[in-house]
């Protein structure tokens, strides 16, 4: 047998078993809990409130809102051009 097909057999084994390791671990499900939670709080403190605004005060059709809030949720300079056109600013 080719040494060299023993070796990648057992380095094959050894970045499986460290991938298995470092994904059954409490700290990285606590860290993708805590990324899903900070980004739904986060589009919900901004994102929820302008599709309301858009569409309760700007009667805008529901899919409109919707991207506008996620416009605005998105904490990029897209937000103040459309504020811009809708005179809000």
């Amino acid at each position: 047998m080719n040494p060299w097909l023993l070796l990648d057999g057992v380095l094959v084994a050894v970045l499986l078993w460290l991938a298995w390791a470092s994904l059954s671990s409490r700290d990285l499900f606590r860290g993708i809990v805590l990324f899903i939670a900070f980004g739904l709080l986060a589009f919900g403190l901004t994102g929820v409130p302008a599709a309301l605004v858009g569409f309760a005060v700007l009667d805008m059709e529901p899919a409109a809102a919707i991207l506008l809030g996620a416009v605005v949720s998105s904490h990029t300079l897209l937000a103040y051009p459309v504020l811009l056109r809708l005179h809000l600013l």
